[in-house]
């Protein structure tokens, strides 16, 4: 299996780090709202039994007590047969002070394989645009689920479409490339640093997507429906401390 890809280009704002409490909250009666990228699932499996320590709390609404920050150390818990997790209980769909963004997927490998790819998935359409900030504004509009650039001048932007619902079709697409052997799929944090993998050669496309509102989200997940991997990247004014608290007092609580 590829190694996991995940770069952040922003630097963290400077933020208190603050004690804040949390509750171990029974792994059943929380929500996710993503699903899982099978390479950040292992890793975190990997790190906890290594270590035998779970050392930062998930962030959960507190309205649906769905999952905005943990989601695989939810999956990774509930392989390894605990009970709880520790949760900090977010307001979450009115508080302004938490933010929404997405991460980028990119694509290491060939440009050329890589549509080859998306032209044989049977549930989307690909539809050919010159202009990128036409391409960006479809995506935010949702009249596309993604938006593909690159930088080969002698090929145009894409924007996939489908008659799914968008995110629905991203999963099918994130599917896709996961499994495919000759590709690496990554992500990153900001458009611009996207554009900086192109300009560097560290990419050969990068997808940009909506990020979702914070209203759509609980009711998506309220409804046992899940977005593709990474769709959400949740930004709090403070940092909580880390916190120490065995393995298996969360398998044997």
């Amino acid at each position: 299996m590829p190694e996991f890809v995940e770069i952040r280009t922003e630097p963290e704002e400077e933020k208190p780090e603050l004690d804040v409490p949390f509750e171990l909250l029974d792994l059943n009666l929380l929500k996710p709202h993503e699903e899982l990228d099978p390479n950040e699932l292992e890793a975190f499996i990997e790190s906890v039994t290594g270590s035998g320590i779970f050392w930062k709390a998930a962030l959960v609404s507190k309205e649906g007590y769905v999952i905005l920050d943990g989601h695989h150390r939810w999956a990774g818990l509930k392989k390894l047969n605990a009970k709880v997790m520790p949760c900090i209980l977010l307001d979450y769909v009115n508080n302004p002070e938490v933010k929404v963004y997405t991460w980028y997927p990119f694509i290491i490998g060939s440009l050329n394989h890589l549509i080859d790819v998306l032209k044989n998935i049977e549930e989307i359409e690909l539809i050919y645009e010159s202009n990128k900030d036409t391409v960006v504004e479809k995506v935010e509009s949702m009249e596309a689920a993604f938006g593909l650039i690159h930088s080969d001048t002698n090929k145009k932007f894409i924007l996939i479409a489908g008659d799914d619902d968008p995110y629905d079709l991203q999963k099918i697409i994130i599917k896709h490339l996961i499994n495919d052997q000759k590709i690496q799929l990554g992500y990153i944090d900001t458009i611009k640093g996207a554009e900086e993998l192109l300009v560097q050669g560290k990419a050969v496309a990068y997808f940009v997507r909506r990020a979702p509102k914070k209203k759509e989200i609980v009711e998506r997940a309220s409804k046992g429906k899940v977005y593709p991997p990474k769709t959400t990247r949740h930004s709090l004014p403070f940092v909580p401390k880390k916190i120490h608290i065995s393995l298996e007092k969360l398998i044997n609580p």
